[in-house]
């Protein structure tokens, strides 16, 4: 929805719809583990715009990864 996001271009990055969100986790920016990501970023308005939720999550940087929102919302 936009030509630019305010994320960094990245691979490996997973994509989810949560709470009436985009959600983009990770991802890397090459292909070897010092340049993988754990920022979190989300778009309420269907990818027209960004805003980073999280620069460094509680987890490892990664890419290539599973990430799951159960039917509750979870």
């Amino acid at each position: 929805m936009t030509e630019q996001a305010e994320w960094s271009a990245r691979s490996g990055p997973r994509l989810v719809s949560f709470k009436n969100e985009l959600v983009i986790v990770a991802g890397e920016r090459g292909f070897t583990p010092d340049v993988q990501l754990n920022d979190i970023w989300a778009s309420k308005d269907n990818g027209t715009t960004w805003s980073l939720t999280t620069k460094a999550a509680n987890f490892s940087p990664r890419s290539g990864h599973g990430v799951v929102v159960t039917p509750d919302g979870g």
